[in-house]
């Protein structure tokens, strides 16, 4: 995907990563309607794990 390859172009792979696991997220969470246990459960991962992810990608609902 060219957009995807422009916004990473240049990119650290941690900050790379980071990238994508913010718009995976917070995606997710918008499909779920921002339903955190949901959300977690989803994606495999422990409520607590998503609001620390939360906290770290600084992601909000917009």
């Amino acid at each position: 995907n060219p957009v995807a390859e422009e916004r990473y172009k240049g990119k650290p792979l941690k900050d790379a990563v980071n990238m994508f696991k913010a718009y995976f997220v917070k995606k997710s969470l918008d499909l779920n309607s921002w339903n955190q246990t949901k959300t977690a459960r989803e994606l495999g991962i422990q409520r607590t794990y998503l609001s620390r992810l939360l906290k770290e990608l600084n992601i909000q609902k917009e």
